[in-house]
């Protein structure tokens, strides 16, 4: 559950290829929560991103999720 207590960091990774480039993540979490922690969900979400990217280039980015309730609607018109 959020609370009031949550803050928000800013967490800047440097490349180690190119020292120059930066990427920057903005972070929301409870105070008490390590950089470890912090690195650890921004590298799961980075895998989740990469899983989207994969499943649109083999074409699922136009399949659509059709529910119960809107089929029965649909058949009623």
């Amino acid at each position: 559950m959020l609370s009031s207590q949550h803050r928000h960091f800013l967490l800047i990774r440097r490349d180690i290829a190119d020292p120059h480039e930066k990427r920057y993540y903005f972070v929301f979490a409870p105070p008490g929560t390590s950089l470890a922690e912090m690195v650890r969900a921004i590298g799961a979400r980075w895998h989740v991103e990469e899983d989207f990217e994969n499943a649109k280039d083999m074409g699922l980015d136009h399949y659509e999720v059709v529910r119960r309730e809107s089929r029965a609607s649909n058949c009623s018109l």
